[in-house]
């Protein structure tokens, strides 16, 4: 048989089906048509423009939804799955219009009027043509199903809607539909109501059950364009048109009400420039319906996902892979609106990562979690014991650390800015070096006072505590603290001279040491010793001292100074010689000092003369010279006079201070 005597045939065959049952043989192929669904604008008007996706019906073929097995329909709705079946049949005693699906943006195709559901994409009406009085077509959505990862799901609502045009009216406005659906229907949306007539009359006869009827409205009652009638979870509905006039035409629109969600991230600030987060919808079933992650970003969303309202969504934030700061190292604020203002819907709120929420059909939820980075500080207070101390002693540092912040932090160590001894601080040990929030230790380090200390009046000591916030490369840094030591002393220079005899005669050498010792606390410097007031006939040779002066001296250190000298003729009586010495102590105050010493001087004695010698000049000069008085005839004033000198030979300068704190 040729090609185009089967083609006969099976129209023949389909002729017949037509004449016996009202249904249409099925064509050779009925392929699913591959379709989609769209929502309203956002303004478009109603009440739920961003929960009911309205069915596209293109490609749809009246002749294929004739047939018994109907016009097949797959599509996705987010992570959804929905097959659908679309079918038409004649109505019994009524003349048989044909359908199309038309666009919404078609004029005069509207769902009730312009300003109500605008922006409808697609072609989501199924509509009557124009034709005979007394028309009449059904309209029938069977086999409705929804499935996630191939498990069925319910908690949608089947919608259908009674879309209006603008052809002008004939008659008595004779037009009405007929619902019916396996849940009942209820009435969830139309244009405000008119007492002009047109329209269906309100309100709808059978409203909530599974059979509703839109009569039309008559002039002085009250009647709406544009019902929009909800079964939940149904999986078949139908809408059967009834037009009396020959100009009237009549159409359905149909769709999916869900419920919608959308998570926005807001990122202040960040512990870690590395830190980044993950948004998450789960569906109570267990899939993920929208993902986001924020990157270097401050901020991230989701997009808007529909949402089959079959058990609590899990909404939650995490880090995401590689991000260093856990969570919790933020805190975090949810914040969320319900565009359907009627819903009861209790919306997430505070502090938890993790969030439930149970939507209905038409919530359109929208939820902003805002993570502000907590803050990481460390208190630190350092202390010294003792704290007055001399050359020699030992002191410990305490290093009082207390985590402050609202992080943990570990990797503690002491950073010493600035220290002003001049020996070396000792290693600073820590007893732990991991702080919890709240949580405190106390380093020591020990350090022994040198003599540059003491001359510098004290020890100053600066530090701070750093640890990085556990878990990051991230540090803090606690306020500078410091500790004095402070040193008590003085500085003094004493001087003194001797002769190495108390007595001599002409010819002899006599030897004078000089001395400057510094017997005070401080190291002195710039140390110098001269002689004064020598009262000999010749002039005294140079000091021979055993460090060339200036000299430094520590404390306890001397300077020696020696210078020899012969007596002569002249000096007979009382050899007197000074010293002075000076020094300037580490605060540049100058410190002098003083000294004398004394030797008796005897002439020489002429054998045979017995006369003695003349006291304070040359006895060789002297007129009646006699014999030789010996040592002990010295009168008594003059040995006087030498032990006092010998006693005024030491002197002593000191400059008291007490240093400073």
């Amino acid at each position: 048989m040729s090609v185009k005597k089967m083609s006969a045939f099976a129209g023949a065959a389909a002729l017949l089906a037509m004449l016996f049952t009202g249904v249409a043989a099925a064509p050779a192929s009925a392929a699913p048509i591959e379709s989609s669904c769209g929502y309203a604008n956002p303004d478009g008007g109603g009440k739920f423009p961003d929960s009911i996706c309205w069915l596209d019906f293109a490609g749809y073929d009246s002749a294929v939804g004739l047939t018994a097995e109907g016009q097949q329909f797959e599509m996705s709705l987010g992570a959804y799955d929905v097959s659908y079946t679309v079918t038409e049949r004649p109505v019994p005693g009524w003349t048989t219009r044909a359908v199309a699906a038309v666009p919404a943006t078609t004029p005069p195709f509207v769902v009730g009027v312009p300003g109500y559901y605008n922006g409808i994409p697609g072609s989501p009406f199924l509509y009557s043509s124009a034709g005979q009085p007394n028309g009449g077509v059904q309209i029938n959505i069977t086999n409705f199903q929804v499935s996630l990862n191939g498990t069925p799901v319910t908690g949608y609502d089947l919608v259908t809607a009674a879309p209006e045009t603008t052809d002008a009216a004939t008659g008595f406005l004779g037009e009405f539909i007929n619902w019916s659906s396996n849940t009942p229907l209820t009435l969830i949306d139309s244009y405000p109501t008119i007492t002009t007539g047109g329209g269906c009359a309100m309100p709808l006869n059978g409203n909530g059950t599974a059979n509703v009827w839109c009569y039309p409205g008559a002039a002085g009652s009250s009647s709406a364009y544009g019902s929009i009638l909800a079964a939940p979870s149904a999986t078949s509905i139908s809408g059967t048109l009834y037009m009396y006039s020959r100009g009237e035409r009549e159409g359905l629109g149909f769709g999916i009400r869900t419920a919608s969600v959308s998570v926005d991230k807001q990122v202040v600030g960040r512990v870690d420039p590395a830190d980044s987060f993950d948004l998450s919808v789960a569906s109570s079933e267990g899939p993920l319906l929208a993902t986001a992650s924020t990157g270097a970003s401050d901020s991230a969303s989701t997009d808007v996902v529909p949402v089959i309202p079959s058990g609590p969504l899990t909404l939650s934030e995490a880090p995401a892979a590689g991000s260093p700061s856990p969570v919790d190292y933020y805190d975090a604020d949810w914040a969320c609106t319900n565009a359907n203002a009627a819903s009861t819907t209790v919306l997430p709120d505070g502090a938890d990562t993790s969030q439930q929420l149970a939507l209905v059909a038409g919530d359109a939820v929208d939820c902003t979690v805002t993570n502000t980075a907590k803050a990481a500080s460390l208190g630190l207070v350092k202390t010294v014991t003792p704290t007055t101390a001399a050359v020699g002693d030992t002191v410990v540092y305490d290093f009082a650390v207390t985590n402050d912040g609202d992080l943990p932090v570990d990797g503690l160590a002491i950073d010493e800015t600035a220290f002003s001894g001049s020996g070396e601080l000792g290693e600073i040990v820590c007893p732990v070096t991991a702080l919890a929030v709240g949580e405190s230790t106390t380093c020591q380090a020990p350090y022994e006072i040198t003599q540059a200390d003491v001359d510098a009046g004290g020890v100053s000591n600066e530090a701070v505590a750093t640890a990085l916030i556990a878990d990051t490369t991230v540090s803090s840094a606690s306020a500078a603290s410091t500790a004095l030591v402070a040193v008590e002393g003085e500085s003094a220079l004493a001087v003194t001279k001797t002769v190495s005899v108390p007595t001599a005669a002409v010819g002899d050498d006599v030897l004078y040491t000089l001395t400057a010792t510094n017997t005070g606390a401080m190291t002195l410097s710039d140390v110098t010793l001269t002689d004064t007031d020598f009262s000999g006939s010749a002039p005294l040779g140079d000091l021979d001292c055993d460090t060339a002066a200036p000299v430094t001296l520590a404390p306890g250190d001397v300077l020696t100074c020696t210078v020899s000298y012969e007596v002569r003729a002249a000096d007979v009586g009382t050899l007197t010689n000074g010293a002075a010495g000076s020094a300037v102590d580490p605060d540049e105050n100058l410190l002098t000092g003083t000294a004398s010493a004394a030797v008796t001087i005897t002439a020489p004695v002429t054998p045979g003369d017995t006369t003695p010698p003349a006291t304070g000049g040359n006895a060789a000069g002297q007129a009646g010279a006699g014999l030789a008085i010996t040592g002990g005839d010295v009168p008594w004033y003059a040995a006087g006079f030498g032990v006092m000198l010998l006693l005024a030979g030491a002197a002593t300068m000191a400059v008291r201070r007490a240093r400073r704190s």
